[in-house]
C-alpha cells in the first residue's frame, strides 16, 4: 500500500475500511491487516435490517425514517419528468383500481420522495395496504401487511469500492511509481478514477440485485413491494402473496409466439411474522456472505499477498448470480430463456461451491440440501423462502418421468456403450443428471463436438421424451439459498482454492 494514498496515511485509509492494520516493511510499503470484526471476534456489522411496522412492533417506528433518508446525498428533488409520470401512474391506478398500477404508483412515490417526505409516503402506504378491502366487500386484504428497512452500510461499499483503488495502482505505472498528479486532474474533472469493472458490480450500491431474489421468492407470485433508496431497501411486506402474472396479454410484446409454461403453481397462506423472518434471515446471511467477500485476507496468493484481481473476480461472481437468479424469477412466461438463465446459473453455482454439473443436479444431493435449509430457518420464514426451492426439487425428480422407452419396457436403468465399447448400465437418477448435462452443453449446440462419454448423448436424446418442468429452472435459486445458507463453506472453498 503506497504511502501517498488517503492523503498520504495508509493508516487513515486501514480505518475507513474498517480494518486494524501494522506496517511491517517500511521500504516497501507493505502493511498487514485483518477486518475489525475478525480481531474483535465478532460478527461483521455490513448488512442491517429494521422492522419499521407489523406485528411484532409494539409501536411503529417511522421515526426512524427519517434518521435513515438524513445519510442521503443523491436526491434533492423531484425532476419536471418525474412529476409527469407521476401522475401519470396516479390518473391510471384511480381509474384501473388494479393492484399493479396501485403499487407502481407507490414504488415511484416512494422512490422519488425527498427529506421528511419519505417517512410520510412510506406510513402512507402502508395505511392503504392496511385498509385495502375487496371490491364492494369489506374484508381486509393486507391486514397483516408490515414495513422494513434493510440497510446496506457505507462501510460495505468502501470496502468493495477499495478493490478498484488497489486495481488501478496496479495497471497504471504512474500511479504504482507514487505519481498522482494525473489521478488529481481526473478527479478535478469529475471523471471515474477507480472504476474497474464497476458496473459489473453496482448492486452493492442499491441493493438491488441482492434483495430482488428475496423479493420474488414466491414467483411467479410476490410477497412485498421493494423500493431501492441511497439509504436503504424499503420492503412492504403483504402479509398475503398475490398472483403476479396475468393469463391474458398485458403488452404488444406479449403477442409474439414465445412458448409459455402451462404448470400451475399455488401460493403459501403466510403468517403475520413471514416477511419479517424471511428478512431477518436473508440480512443476517447477507451480512455474514459480505464479510468474507470483503475480507482482503480470504484474496491473497501463495506469498500471502493481496490479490485484488481474484477479489474483484469473486465479487462478480457473486453479483452475477444474485442478478440471474432474479432474473429467472422473472421470466416466468418465457420457458426458454429460463432455461438458459439456469444453466448459466448452474454454472456458476459450480464454480462457487466447486462441484461438477452432474453433482449439482443430483437428485440425492439436492433432497440432502433441502433438508439442511430447512434446518436452518424458522418456520415462519420458510413459508417465503422455501416454496420455490421445493417446487425446484420436484422437477429435477420429475426429469427421470421423461426416459419413456424404460417407462413402457419397465426398467429403472439406461444402458449405452462408453468410447471403449463396454455396454454401461446407470440408474434413471444418474440418467437425469447427464441429460441435464447435454442440455446445457447444447446452449452450444448439439453435436460430437461436445460429446464427452462415446454414445451417451444420443442415447440419452433417444429414450427421454425432451419434457422439460418449467419449476427446474427454480433450481438457480435453491443454490443461492444453499451458498447463503452456508457462507462458512463459501470461505473455506476461497481459502483452499488459492
Amino acid at each position: 500500500m503506497p504511502s501517498w494514498s488517503w492523503g498520504g496515511d495508509p493508516s487513515k485509509l486501514i480505518t475507513e475500511a474498517g480494518f486494524r492494520g501494522r506496517l511491517v516493511d517500511k521500504t516497501n510499503g507493505l502493511w498487514e491487516i485483518r477486518t475489525t470484526e475478525s480481531y474483535y471476534q465478532r460478527h461483521p456489522d455490513l448488512v442491517k435490517v429494521d422492522h419499521i411496522a407489523g406485528a411484532r412492533q409494539k409501536r411503529n417506528r417511522f421515526d426512524l425514517i427519517s434518521q435513515f433518508v438524513s445519510a442521503e446525498v443523491l436526491r434533492t428533488g423531484r425532476s419536471e419528468r418525474e412529476e409527469v409520470v407521476l401522475e401519470s401512474r396516479r390518473l391510471r391506478a384511480e381509474r384501473t383500481k388494479a393492484p399493479v398500477d396501485s403499487f407502481a404508483l407507490w414504488q415511484l412515490q416512494l422512490l422519488t420522495a425527498v427529506g421528511t417526505e419519505v417517512a410520510e409516503v412510506i406510513e402512507g402506504i402502508h395505511q392503504a395496504l392496511l385498509e385495502t378491502t375487496f371490491l364492494e366487500e369489506e374484508t381486509l386484504v393486507f391486514p397483516h401487511a408490515s414495513v422494513h428497512v434493510v440497510r446496506r452500510l457505507q462501510l460495505l461499499v468502501r470496502r468493495v469500492k477499495l478493490i478498484g483503488v488497489f486495481l488501478r495502482i496496479e495497471h497504471d505505472e504512474q500511479l504504482k511509481s507514487g505519481d498522482i498528479s494525473a489521478i488529481k486532474q481526473l478527479t478535478d474533472t469529475g471523471d471515474s478514477v477507480f472504476a474497474s469493472s464497476a458496473h459489473l458490480h453496482e448492486g452493492v450500491i442499491l441493493f438491488d440485485a441482492y434483495l430482488s431474489p428475496l423479493l420474488g421468492a414466491l414467483t411467479p407470485a410476490i410477497w412485498s413491494i421493494g423500493a431501492h433508496r441511497e439509504a436503504g431497501v424499503v420492503v412492504h411486506s403483504l402479509g398475503q402473496p398475490l398472483v403476479g402474472v396475468e393469463a391474458q396479454a398485458v403488452e404488444l410484446l406479449n403477442l409474439l409466439p414465445i412458448q409459455e409454461s402451462i404448470e400451475t403453481v399455488s401460493t403459501p397462506k403466510l403468517s403475520p411474522l413471514a416477511g419479517q423472518e424471511a428478512l431477518d434471515w436473508w440480512a443476517t446471511r447477507l451480512n455474514h456472505l459480505f464479510g468474507i467477500l470483503t475480507d482482503p485476507t480470504v484474496f491473497v496468493d501463495g506469498q500471502n499477498i493481496y490479490d485484488p484481481s481474484k477479489h474483484l473476480r469473486w465479487i462478480l461472481t457473486i453479483e452475477q448470480m444474485f442478478r440471474r437468479v432474479s432474473s429467472i424469477q422473472g421470466t416466468h412466461r418465457d420457458v426458454h430463456a429460463r432455461r438458459v438463465l439456469l444453466f448459466s446459473v448452474l454454472d456458476t453455482a459450480s464454480r462457487i461451491i466447486n462441484l461438477n454439473i452432474e453433482d449439482i443436479v443430483s437428485i440425492d444431493k439436492v433432497r440432502k440440501k433441502l433438508e439442511n435449509l430447512r434446518g436452518s430457518m424458522l418456520p415462519a420464514a420458510a413459508k417465503i423462502l422455501l416454496p420455490s426451492a421445493e417446487r425446484a426439487v420436484v422437477a429435477l425428480e420429475k426429469i427421470q418421468d421423461g426416459f419413456f422407452i424404460q417407462r413402457q419396457l419397465g426398467k429403472s436403468t439406461l444402458e449405452y456403450r462408453s468410447k471403449k465399447g463396454d455396454i454401461v448400465e446407470i440408474g434413471l437418477d444418474k440418467a437425469a443428471a447427464e441429460y441435464i448435462k447435454v442440455l446445457r452443453n447444447a446452449t452450444h449446440g448439439h453435436g460430437k463436438k461436445f460429446e464427452t462419454q462415446g454414445n451417451l448423448e444420443n442415447v440419452l436424446l433417444a429414450h427421454h421424451d425432451g419434457s422439460f418442468p418449467h419449476d427446474l429452472g427454480l433450481l438457480g435459486y435453491f443454490y443461492l439459498l444453499d451458498i447463503l445458507a452456508n457462507p462458512d463453506a463459501l470461505r473455506q472453498r476461497l481459502e483452499t482454492g488459492r
